[in-house]
């Protein structure tokens, strides 16, 4: 579950400010915190529409210091444990604006592809190697780097 604290590191590394991150870390946060990333959209049902929202974990505090390239809180997340092993796996959402969805893109489509990579060295080293898998869960490997999908 994540805490207030979490919350406020993360936005902390996506602001760039190494030393609140630090501060953070050293108040309870975990150097391990994930984005939250919550998509809320209408849904038309019959003849009404409803909102409806879903909530993933998205990219940690250290991926997202790898993506923005910023060593200094890179350095101080892995000073303060921020785990490296596994594979790192982030969603993206659907994003269509300005308009009701209907109820079968809600089911299949509001998480409309996934980025993986094997490790966290591959993402570091430029972002290659990864894969992409879209909504009906076509995959193929990630041709370009990281910083290019943004």
């Amino acid at each position: 579950m994540q805490t207030a604290l979490d919350s406020q590191l993360i936005d902390a590394v996506e602001a760039r400010r190494v030393d609140e991150v630090e501060r953070l870390i050293n108040s309870g946060a975990s150097p391990d915190a994930n984005k939250r990333v919550t998509l809320r959209v209408k849904v038309r049902r019959f003849f009404a529409s409803e909102w409806m929202e879903d909530t993933v974990d998205g990219e940690s505090a250290l991926v997202l210091a790898i993506v923005l390239r910023d060593t200094d809180i890179v350095r101080v997340l892995l000073e303060k444990g921020a785990k490296v092993d596994g594979s790192v796996q982030w969603r993206i959402c659907n994003y269509s604006g300005g308009r009701n969805w209907s109820i079968d893109e809600w089911k299949l489509q509001r998480w409309v592809w996934t980025l993986s990579f094997s490790g966290m060295l591959s993402l570091a080293v430029g972002g290659y190697g990864g894969e992409e898998t879209d909504y009906n869960g076509n995959k193929w490997a990630d041709q370009k780097p990281i910083r290019q999908l943004w």
